[in-house]
């Protein structure tokens, strides 16, 4: 099985009003200040969680993988903290920009 390409984290913190690609800004900032990450869909496709609720993540840690016309996009997350909500099943279908999963910083 062919290895899943990395392509850029689509997140917004939730006290946000607009989503954002992570620039240098975003990668640097302290999550910590802007409540809980949220971690949405890069594109549409048919989701695998790598994670559950309530489990610690690391910054790089694997959290999903959204799958179309047979290429796998692995979704990551930017900060450390404990996987709040998760809002679809394993093996939903589901759109780009649609919200995956929070992380709660610890």
């Amino acid at each position: 099985m062919k290895e899943p390409q990395k392509v850029k984290d689509f997140f917004m913190p939730q006290n946000s009003n607009s989503p954002q690609h992570p620039n240098e800004h975003t990668l640097h900032s302290n999550q910590d200040d802007l409540g809980p990450t949220i971690v949405c869909a890069p594109f549409a496709g048919y989701l695998t969680l790598l994670v559950g609720q309530g489990e610690h993540v690391d910054a790089g840690q694997k959290l999903a993988i959204v799958e179309a016309l047979k290429v796998e996009t692995l979704v990551t997350a930017r900060t450390h903290g404990r996987v709040g909500r998760i809002t679809h099943t394993d093996g939903s279908y589901v759109t780009g920009g649609q919200l995956l999963l929070t992380i709660v910083p610890e």
